[in-house]
């Protein structure tokens, strides 16, 4: 299902959460925030105590695991627009791609695998000739060689700019490949 952009639609995901496992614990495995972009993996531990996705309750505990999502904000001005004042829709794939790829090599062990994009598409559904713009990346699916995000752009009217996808391909990495910094 589709969660609500900001606050509520974390208050919302969490309460669902719980009404299933009202023990249920969150914590924090990693954190990373540079500049305006930040980035987290999560565990949620918990016995399943109350009705959760329309199953009655188990008696249960699970463990659930994983990154939740990656934002990043980007200005509009006259390095992201294009000569008629608007945003730019490479400026926006460029945003997306970046978003996604990020939130790509946060699910991976950069020691072992690296993530390259594979294939990208997006659809611009509202202009904007200023103010800043929020991607936000969130995984379709996390497997052992491809992972693919759906990556929404809003205004700061949280109003729907861009949608795309994203799909990267895991792969190992080569002995002699630099690892990020």
């Amino acid at each position: 299902p589709h969660q609500a952009p900001g606050p509520e639609g974390v208050k919302e995901n969490i309460a669902t959460f719980r009404s299933g496992f009202p023990d249920a614990t969150h914590t924090v495995i990693h954190m990373i925030g540079e500049g305006d972009i930040v980035a987290f993996r999560f565990a949620r531990r918990g016995r399943h105590k109350g009705m959760f996705a329309g199953f009655p309750p188990t008696g249960k505990e699970i463990v659930l695991t994983g990154a939740d999502f990656l934002r990043a904000t980007m200005p509009v001005n006259e390095h992201t627009q294009q000569p008629f004042g608007v945003l730019h829709g490479g400026a926006s794939v460029a945003l997306a791609e970046t978003v996604g790829s990020l939130a790509s090599m946060m699910c991976v062990d950069t020691e072992r695998s690296m993530c390259l994009g594979q294939d990208i598409n997006a659809n611009h559904l509202r202009a904007v000739s200023s103010g800043t713009v929020t991607a936000t990346a969130r995984p379709f699916h996390l497997g052992a060689r491809s992972h693919v995000w759906h990556i929404e752009i809003r205004d700061e009217r949280e109003r729907l700019v861009c949608v795309s996808r994203l799909t990267m391909a895991v792969v190992d990495r080569r002995p002699n490949t630099a690892k990020p910094a």
